[in-house]
């Protein structure tokens, strides 16, 4: 019965709802739908939108602040193979999906590992990653300006895994509001590869003073699998609410549980 919800349900409702849906019209019945997708942006706490983005060469630097330009806008028709400066090209934006969880449940395990194996037999872009994770760091990196950490780890139905970074820095205290940024993006590769080297936070987290941390998770109803984590800032976008720690070690111990669960669906 799962599959056959999963699958079916996936069909109809991906052809016409994209990124609106009326939850009203929703048929009860069904406990988790793919429902849209978005531009994944990374969870950071920020005014400008930085969008979760494959950069050309794997590397992507914004130093805005420094010459008084605009931060980067949307373009959607760009010339072919070029890369404009201080823009963002849709071709290169990870889109992340949007989920309609009717309730959580011991179900939806079941429910969404049936999902995952229906992905290629329904409408779904096969872009569209159905797991994303982010890992945040805040913390102060001189003089009391902040920093923030993400790695974002992004895995397809066909267990294939890659990691993007974004280190984004507070400007002077005279010009917090135009920060410095860093994207860089690792090689595509399978799952189980890809999430040693995601447990392995001491290896790449940053060492910065008054640090604290978040996890954030797709689809939300893993994070009821999480054990230290506090519910936090509810974000706009399809990140939804941030998971926060003090400790490190709570962190980690979290990260590899939810890691070991999403590798359970496969």
């Amino acid at each position: 019965m799962a599959e056959q919800i999963s699958a079916h349900h996936l069909a109809l409702i991906w052809g016409t709802l994209r990124n609106i849906v009326d939850f009203n019209y929703l048929e009860k019945s069904v406990e988790i739908m793919l429902i849209g997708a978005e531009n994944g942006e990374f969870p950071i706490h920020s005014y400008q939108k930085i969008y979760i983005e494959l950069p050309k060469n794997q590397t992507r630097i914004d130093l805005s602040s420094r010459s008084n330009n605009h931060s980067p806008t949307l373009n959607s028709s760009p010339e072919k193979n070029n890369y404009v400066k201080n823009q963002w090209i849709n071709q290169r934006l990870i889109r992340l999906p949007r989920f309609y969880i009717k309730k959580n449940s011991s179900e939806l395990i079941n429910l969404y590992k049936s999902l995952i194996k229906n992905w290629n037999s329904t409408q779904i872009p096969s872009d569209i990653p159905c797991f994303a994770l982010a890992l945040k760091v805040i913390g102060d990196y001189s003089n009391e300006r902040e920093a923030q950490f993400v790695r974002v780890l992004l895995i397809w139905e066909n267990k294939i895994a890659r990691i993007i970074d974004l280190e984004y820095f507070e400007g002077p205290l005279e010009d917090c509001i135009s920060p410095e940024w860093y994207i860089n993006s690792f090689n595509s590769s399978n799952l189980y590869q890809v999430s040693k080297i995601m447990t392995n936070v001491q290896a790449y987290l940053p060492k910065w003073t008054n640090q604290s941390y978040s996890l954030h998770i797709i689809p939300s109803f893993l994070t009821n699998f999480l054990k230290y984590g506090k519910k936090g800032f509810c974000f706009e976008n399809g990140w939804k609410y941030e998971y926060n720690y003090l400790s490190i070690n709570e962190l980690n111990s979290d990260l590899s549980v939810i890691l070991d669960l999403i590798k359970s669906f496969f």
